[in-house]
């Protein structure tokens, strides 16, 4: 199952994640705070790719919880974060 989101509320959001193996939340205007709810709820997932894309509020605050996810996230394969405003000198 794919999911495409634009808006969904925090525990829609969390059911669906369950049964999900890709997120797509290309050009969301997602921020900083929605990266960590993000991340809160696809933590224990089964989740194989997740695009961020395009959603150019993402900034270097969003990568501490990205790096969570990904320390803690045996299953994803593919994090895609182009045209984002996290830079290279962060982590």
């Amino acid at each position: 199952m794919i999911i495409i989101l634009h808006q969904l509320h925090k525990k829609e959001f969390i059911q669906q994640t369950t049964k999900s193996s890709s997120i797509i939340l290309r050009n969301n205007n997602l921020i900083s705070i929605g990266i960590k709810i993000l991340v809160d709820g696809i933590i224990v997932s089964k989740l194989k790719y997740l695009s961020l894309s395009y959603n150019s509020n993402i900034d270097d605050q969003s990568i501490e919880h990205l790096i969570c996810l990904l320390k803690i996230s045996r299953t994803i394969g593919v994090l895609a974060i182009s045209n984002t405003r996290i830079s290279e000198d962060s982590s």
